[in-house]
């Protein structure tokens, strides 16, 4: 009786070992190749990744255009109430991010262009998400020369340019951060254009930048112009100023915004 009891409990376990071993095992955890100090992320990474860490659903819809739609998973720290949609073509291999490595601690800054939406993230080493914030970027990047402008190295910060578009308008706004990734904030003017109208002027306001430590200057310069009946630009004013901003609570702030009264749009 003793030895049937003790075979009985060995099948147990064996069948339980065999169950144990038949279940499916969790896939690993889609990582980005980040292992240098700076690099690009192409669109098929990109969309593992944002898959993965569930910042996209799987709603699929075709464009006339052949491309696939994808939806954002509606987030608190971005907007409960709104889904920000993203087309991303089927050419996988397209670059549509960069990444730094951030120079105090061993995370990445991130940033993907999406569409009408620039996503920044801090990432570490395996791609654990530390902080999120999606910026808005208007209908296309009219601001950038090149699609390095999406996140570029200052010094010792890390910036990336938000541009806001519109009908004969164009701005651009630079977000900075040092050696952490910290909620959305309101960006630095870089430039904006926005044409006459009519007898309404225009204006283009144009900057140069220097930095000093903790400081940053921007050194402006605004035009403003009128166009005649055949679109021929006139400047009627020019004039110059100075903004400081400094770098506090990790962001760069300044007291004199004022300065930009009844120019920014």
């Amino acid at each position: 009786m003793k030895s049937l009891v003790v075979h009985s409990l060995v099948v147990v376990f064996l069948i339980l070992l065999h169950s144990c071993n038949g279940k499916a095992v969790a896939p690993e955890k889609f990582r980005l190749n980040l292992v240098q100090d700076s690099g690009y992320i192409s669109s098929g990474d990109a969309l593992r990744f944002l898959l993965d860490a569930k910042l996209i659903d799987t709603i699929r819809g075709e464009t006339q255009d052949g491309n696939t739609q994808y939806s954002y998973l509606s987030d608190d720290t971005i907007d409960s109430n709104r889904l920000y949609k993203h087309w991303l073509s089927d050419e996988l291999t397209d670059t549509i991010g960069k990444y730094y490595a951030f120079s105090d601690t061993e995370n990445y800054i991130v940033a993907l262009s999406l569409g009408s939406d620039l996503l920044l993230l801090e990432l570490t080493s395996q791609s654990d998400i530390v902080h999120y914030d999606l910026y808005g970027h208007g209908s296309h990047p009219c601001c950038w020369n090149s699609f390095d402008d999406i996140l570029k190295r200052y010094g010792p910060y890390f910036g990336i340019s938000t541009c806001g578009t519109g009908s004969a308008y164009c701005s651009d706004y630079l977000h900075l951060f040092k050696d952490k990734i910290t909620p959305r904030q309101e960006g630095i003017p870089v430039s904006e254009y926005a044409g006459a109208f009519g007898e309404a002027p225009g204006h283009i306001l144009t900057s140069d930048m220097q930095f000093a430590d903790t400081t940053l200057t921007m050194q402006y310069e605004l035009e403003n112009f009128i166009e005649d009946y055949n679109s021929e630009k006139k400047t009627i004013s020019t004039r110059q100023f100075t903004v400081k901003f400094v770098y506090r609570n990790n962001r760069f702030e300044t007291d004199e915004m004022y300065k930009f009264d009844g120019i920014l749009y």
